[in-house]
């Protein structure tokens, strides 16, 4: 595939795919995000590279051909980086889109090693995110607080280097919390649809249920006092980390990303 056409032009008819795809899933949902990422050529790539990736770990994408499971292709992927090229392997569309993602960060200033290890970052959360669906993990607060920075961090990083601004996502944790609290209070349904806890264990012990009881009967959330409350707690957490980070003093490029981030929560 590579090999016989422009990069650029297999890269259009990816996009082009999984854009149409994004809209048939849930137009109200990705149609305002693809919209603006459109406009922005360096950040379109990686955006449909993490989407991709991120389906596949949720199961709403198959795997490429020739891998059984998704620690397989995230071993393959890492294995990769910094291998470079546009000869993609057995990775396919999601590779390919990997490596052009990484070459388009260079190109606009990011640092190999920085754009090897924040994209293989990307990858190792997401293979994460997979392990915790696949085996119904259900984490310490401590220990989901900790996934949550490897499942946000590596994205934001992206998007500030794409940006070409030199602030990082350690420097504003506010950003990833307040998007953790955030989908962890409106997104609860369909993370049980697919086997993700993010119910830290304290409070699924406060509350006297298992995840597997919630997962044969989700209403139970709803229904239980404690997980309620602890809902609408999350909710005004996403709140004030929200507020946290948009009252930081930052650059402009970084501005803009805070502003979109957060515009919803």
């Amino acid at each position: 595939m590579c090999k016989n056409f422009p990069p650029e032009h297999v890269e259009a008819v990816l996009i082009s795919d999984q854009k149409l795809r994004l809209t048939r899933r849930a137009e109200f949902k990705y149609l305002p995000i693809l919209t603006v990422v459109d406009w922005l050529p360096n950040i379109r790539t990686c955006y449909h590279f993490g989407r991709m990736l991120d389906d596949m770990a949720d199961g709403d994408l198959p795997l490429p051909v020739g891998f059984s499971d998704f620690n397989g292709l995230a071993q393959h992927l890492k294995e990769k980086v910094f291998e470079g090229g546009l000869d993609t392997g057995s990775g396919g569309a999601v590779e390919f889109l990997m490596i052009r993602s990484m070459e388009k960060l260079i190109e606009v200033g990011g640092q190999t090693e920085e754009v090897g290890v924040t994209t293989i970052d990307f990858i190792e959360g997401m293979r994460l995110e997979n392990e915790r669906r696949e085996n119904h993990v259900v984490l310490s607060e401590e220990k989901l607080y900790e996934q949550f920075h490897m499942s946000f961090d590596p994205s934001i990083d992206v998007v500030l280097i794409a940006l070409g601004s030199p602030l990082r996502s350690r420097e504003i944790p506010e950003l990833t919390m307040a998007q953790a609290f955030s989908y962890s209070a409106n997104d609860w349904r369909q993370d049980i649809k697919v086997g993700i806890c993010n119910f830290p264990l304290e409070v699924l012990k406060k509350a006297g249920v298992s995840f597997e009881e919630i997962i044969r009967s989700p209403g139970i959330v709803l229904n239980n006092e404690y997980l309620s409350s602890w809902l609408d707690e999350m909710k005004q957490k996403a709140v004030v980390s929200a507020r946290e980070v948009r009252g930081r003093k930052v650059d402009w490029k970084a501005r803009l990303m805070i502003s979109f981030l957060t515009a919803r929560i």
